[in-house]
């Protein structure tokens, strides 16, 4: 998922999309969000709509993915990876 998690969530549409990601992704599987770091300036969205990596795993965790990393991805982008836990899943 590449720089949309915001957009999601701005929207009010992580819960549906994150319901389908944890459905669908083998159990053997990875998740990897690209997202625009939590900085001022362009490119990418306004500061009050960027996500943290904490922000991310605050949100992915309860469908049942645990962070396995966060990597720096340039000057202004980080990866966050997650494995499929789905037994520590909570789908509402």
């Amino acid at each position: 998922m590449a720089t949309v998690l915001h957009e999601l969530v701005q929207a009010k549409a992580a819960d549906g999309v994150f319901r389908e990601i944890s459905r669908v992704l083998n159990t053997k599987g990875s998740l990897a969000i690209l997202e625009f770091k939590k900085i001022d300036g362009p490119p990418g969205p306004p500061i009050n709509i960027r996500l943290a990596p904490e922000d991310v795993e605050s949100i992915a965790s309860p469908y049942g993915f645990i962070r396995k990393r966060v990597n720096e991805v340039g000057p202004h982008n980080y990866l966050i990876t997650f494995d499929l836990h789905v037994e520590q899943a909570f789908i509402k």
